[in-house]
């Protein structure tokens, strides 16, 4: 060891870490001090030795050396023979790079039958091993932190949504897919996983699950977290077919509408037109006495409905009476690329748009009622 003085008598203490050389100011040092001086990474996964002429000495990261003190070249680090981790926040050791999550159980006296290992990582995210028992899991060095729930725990999707918690890991859960439970061994699946449940398909059937904000449809490729908070339940729906084709879905109409269209058994399409939505009744039937008996009818949908209120409507092809009597407030409005006529049909003031009320169903009723009152008019 060697001792360097400079003017104005201070004095440097010069030693090296796994060749790197370094300079103190101080003779005493701890162990870490020395292997943070050096710069090494991943500190907690690496263990300190001072090397004299004829041995060694393994130095803890706590312990002090003497940089002053004759007889020793060097310090030298290696991998740490052991590793750290927690079960249930009781800490574990082990020799091993690798374990199963059968082993971590065992090894912290727990029986595989009846838990399962969930790990937590550092952003907190959680990964489930209740079925992946004999995965090998990378032991990382700094610590892993594991925890443990039963098997006999099984997570009602739908009782957490009303409940207003947050589901936990299970090993199992409880989705509902339109009135039918299903047990689930997956904390999340795919679209296309959730439909096979009742034997169908993204390509025949749509996916969607409601949650407090409404409802949201799901994709064939989509992963569903059921540990995710605000979800309530699922609804299948065929895909009505015209013409040898799938009707277009480009957005999602609220529940209690979609499921007015399919009990009355009208074709309709939902279309983004730019940015503006539309819901479109394919082929409605409309009363007597116009030159068409079943028009395309299109609805503009508001961003903020059904907060917001529907208002008038668009025919396609455009519609005349057929005793040629002219009809008043109609305009064109180009939408699909087509030229709609639009009926510009407004409620009163005695009859404003009432939120929790008021639908398409009851903007149609009044739709209906206007195609019908056209013939009292004149």
């Amino acid at each position: 060891m060697e001792n360097i003085k400079e003017p104005h008598e201070v004095q440097h203490f010069a030693t090296s870490v796994n060749e790197i050389e370094l300079l103190f100011h101080e003779p005493k040092v701890s162990g870490l001090e020395l292997m943070e001086k050096a710069d090494l990474k991943h500190i907690e996964c690496l263990e300190l030795f001072q090397l004299f002429e004829d041995n060694f000495k393994k130095i803890a990261k706590d312990e002090i050396v003497d940089l002053s003190a004759k007889g020793f070249e060097r310090f030298v680090t290696k991998e740490a023979e052991y590793r750290g981790y927690s079960v249930n926040n009781d800490p574990e050791v082990t020799d091993k790079r690798e374990l199963t999550p059968v082993e971590i159980l065992k090894l912290a006296g727990l029986d595989p039958e009846e838990h399962f290992l969930i790990l937590v990582n550092k952003d907190g995210t959680k990964v489930s091993y209740g079925h992946q028992p004999q995965v090998k899991i990378k032991i990382q060095c700094g610590g892993m932190h594991f925890v443990t729930e039963r098997k006999d725990c099984i997570v009602d999707i739908e009782h957490c949504f009303n409940c207003g918690v947050i589901p936990v890991i299970a090993f199992k859960y409880i989705i509902k897919i339109n009135t039918t439970p299903f047990t689930v061994d997956k904390p999340a699946m795919t679209g296309r996983e959730i439909l096979a449940l009742i034997n169908e398909t993204p390509e025949t059937y749509y996916l969607r699950y409601k949650h407090k904000g409404g409802a949201k449809i799901v994709e064939a490729d989509e992963v569903v977290d059921f540990t995710a908070c605000g979800i309530e339940r699922f609804s299948a729906k065929a895909k009505n077919c015209t013409e040898g084709r799938v009707n277009k879905r480009d957005f999602l109409l609220p529940e209690e509408d979609i499921n007015y269209l399919e009990e009355k058994g009208i074709a309709y399409e939902t279309v983004l037109n730019g940015e503006t939505q539309w819901v479109i009744l394919r082929g409605y039937g409309i009363p007597a006495g116009y030159n068409h008996a079943n028009p395309d009818i299109a609805i503009r949908i508001p961003q903020n409905y059904p907060i917001a209120p529907l208002d008038m409507f668009y025919m396609y092809p455009n519609l005349a009476r057929t005793d040629n009597q002219a009809i008043g407030a109609l305009s064109p409005l180009t939408i699909e690329g087509k030229s709609y006529q639009q009926w510009s049909r407004h409620r009163t003031a005695a009859n404003q748009w009432v939120p929790g009320e008021d639908n398409l169903a009851t903007h149609i009723a009044l739709m209906n009622h206007s195609l019908q009152q056209e013939f009292n008019k004149r």
